[in-house]
């Protein structure tokens, strides 16, 4: 039973020293919430701080999407009707896309001048870099350079710990990986440990190491293979330096015990499976690049199997712009038949009302 004094002590306010007492009790090494904030922040800032660099990360965001507005900005697209993004951010780590135009340069940096006047922050320069293509003119990257103040740097630009490039797939672009689980071995190197012992060492530390790679895209095949190489000399011969006798190969390693292995992660099994979880996340859930047939865009997308509008309709035939998804030609539930047959050529139009099932509402997803 809780009396009446106990039931007073628990609803009353927190002293200064309690909060701090539970603030310095929070592990300063554990990873971020989803506010992306680990204990240090909460540690070395004022308890407001989080929530006020929230509050300004949100005015930066808004006013590098109000530059979409902006009659002389240029922003960065692929395609005519593929959405204006101009920049992505998690945490304290922003991505900013812009062309080369000296006034979008020039805006997006008055931009970033009005937040740190407003918040007190200041870009640091020197941690930022600027990325262009390789076959840009050196004249383009001494103007960008010159504008924003900001170093030229080569792809793979590395984001939240995944490389991005527009070339063909390199080891080095995931040498910063390889590099973090051979570090990780250089602490039990000369150590006597058993089979059983690198196998737990194996099962709960190197093998979760890639865990958050593979969940965001998917390495080429090399890169895995290294990785396997890897563990399969610490388990063999207790270190990667020296090589030892594989008594088996390490697909036969990675089965179950039930079935002859020693229950090991085959990281190949790991990255389809991770995909397979992204593509269902994508498919059952209301993401920006949610691949639902309604939010095709009704001109570059292979909505209709037959591959993109754009490219079926003759060279002379004029694409409504102003029409730009699935949905604009679909009306409770069914084909819009007049904003087809006005829209497209006689045998497209034909062809999507007798053949093509028309999609379902935008807010419905798929079900499992």
């Amino acid at each position: 039973m809780i009396s009446k004094e106990n039931n007073e002590e628990l609803i009353e306010n927190p002293t200064k020293d309690e909060v701090k007492q539970a603030v310095f009790g929070l592990n300063s090494e554990s990873a971020g919430g989803r506010d992306g904030f680990t204990g240090l922040v909460f540690q070395k800032c004022n308890p407001l701080s989080p929530t006020l660099f929230i509050l300004a990360a949100e005015a930066l965001s808004r006013g590098l999407n109000a530059l979409n507005e902006n009659l002389w900005f240029t922003g960065f697209v692929l395609l005519k009707w593929s959405p204006k993004i101009n920049h992505l951010s998690y945490a304290d780590d922003t991505i900013i896309f812009s062309s080369s135009c000296e006034i979008s340069l020039g805006l997006i940096m008055n931009v970033l001048k009005n937040y740190e006047q407003a918040s007190g922050q200041l870009i640091n320069k020197s941690k930022s870099s600027i990325y262009l293509h390789d076959r840009v003119d050196n004249e383009v990257f001494q103007k960008v350079e010159r504008i924003t103040g900001i170093a030229r740097k080569n792809f793979p630009l590395m984001y939240l710990g995944c490389p991005i490039f527009y070339a063909r797939p390199q080891m080095s672009f995931y040498s910063e990986l390889i590099s973090k689980v051979r570090n990780r071995l250089q602490g039990w190197k000369g150590k006597l440990l058993s089979f059983g012992g690198r196998a737990i060492l194996l099962k709960h530390v190197l093998q979760a190491m890639p865990m958050h790679l593979l969940s965001a895209i998917d390495p080429p095949s090399f890169v895995i293979e290294k990785l396997h190489k890897i563990f399969a000399q610490l388990f063999w011969s207790n270190t990667i330096s020296e090589r030892g006798t594989h008594w088996t190969k390490w697909y036969t390693v990675c089965l179950p015990q039930d079935e002859g292995g020693l229950g090991f992660r085959s990281l190949s099994d790991m990255s389809m499976a991770l995909c397979a979880k992204l593509w269902w996340n994508l498919r059952t859930k209301p993401f920006l690049w949610s691949p639902r047939m309604g939010s095709a865009l009704l001109w570059v997308d292979n909505w209709p199997g037959l591959g993109p509008l754009y490219f079926l309709t003759p060279s002379d035939f004029y694409c409504n712009e102003e029409i730009n998804n699935v949905f604009d030609v679909v009306t409770q539930g069914r084909w819009h038949v007049p904003a087809i047959r006005n829209n497209l050529p006689e045998e497209l139009a034909e062809y999507i009302l007798n053949e093509v099932q028309p999609p379902a509402k935008p807010d419905e997803l798929d079900k499992p």
